[in-house]
Order: structure tokens, then C-alpha cells, then sequence
């Protein structure tokens, strides 16, 4: 009997291991992400439309921090046209909520967009663990 149970704890480890790994891999994909929808210019201010989705279980009360830089296709070259970092957005977005939201960048000079795309890197908290930040990031060096 005693060989029986010996024998068994490492296959119990091994599979408490592999539910650990599954579980951590899972949590590591939950997280707050930005979508653009569109961005447009009014004036000089570059408006950039789109969404939070909480891709997480949390409730998410508050981004610390949001940078964006917004680049345009330019005779088939990215060009950077403005960057932004925008700080302390109060909002809340349930557990796999979404959320639409605008971001006005001032004093740009108007140029036609045709294609564009939107490099994000954001920092946030869930409403019952302020004293962590989570960060997430897209196409951010």
C-alpha cells in the first residue's frame, strides 16, 4: 500500500504542475484591451474613436495610463503624425464589458488619412486590487 501512494505523488505533482501552467497561460490572456474604430481630424485635433474591452473577471475601475501614437500609410511608408499620453481615465468596465470612448489629441496638423493605425500601451488597475497595476501593450516597443 505504501509503495502504491509513493508512486502516485508524482503523477499528483505533475498534474497539479500542468493545471498551474493551463491556469497562468489563461489569466495571462485576460486583460483590458483598446480596439480603434476610426480616427478623424476636427480642426487640428486628431480624434481617435474606438473601445476598452475587460476581456478579465474583474471589474476595472480606473486607467492610471494610456499612450498612443497614431501613424498613417504615406506612399506605402508608416508615418508617425502624433503621440499622446493621456493619464487618470475614471472609468468602469465590467467583466467582459466594453466600453466607447474618444481621445482628442490637440494642435496636430490636418492631414488626409486613408489607412491608419493606433500603437497603445495602457496601465490599470480592478477595482479591489489598487495596489496593482496591470499593463498591456500593442505594437509598443
Amino acid at each position: 500500500m505504501k509503495q502504491a501512494v509513493n508512486r502516485s505523488i508524482p503523477v499528483i505533482v505533475l498534474i497539479l504542475i500542468a493545471l498551474f501552467t493551463l491556469i497562468s497561460t489563461a489569466s495571462a490572456d485576460q486583460q483590458l484591451r483598446w480596439k480603434t474604430e476610426r480616427v478623424y481630424f476636427k480642426g487640428d485635433t486628431l480624434h481617435v474613436e474606438g473601445f476598452f474591452h475587460n476581456d478579465t473577471p474583474y471589474l476595472i475601475d480606473h486607467v492610471n495610463e494610456f499612450r498612443a501614437r497614431v501613424k498613417r500609410l504615406h506612399h506605402d511608408d508608416w508615418q508617425q503624425i502624433a503621440s499622446a499620453t493621456f493619464r487618470d481615465i475614471d472609468i468602469v468596465i465590467r467583466p467582459e464589458g466594453t466600453k466607447p470612448f474618444t481621445f482628442r489629441i490637440h494642435e496636430v496638423e490636418p492631414r488626409h488619412i486613408e489607412k491608419w493605425k493606433v500603437d497603445t500601451w495602457m496601465e490599470y488597475h480592478y477595482q479591489h486590487k489598487r495596489d496593482q497595476r496591470y499593463r498591456h501593450h500593442e505594437n509598443w516597443d
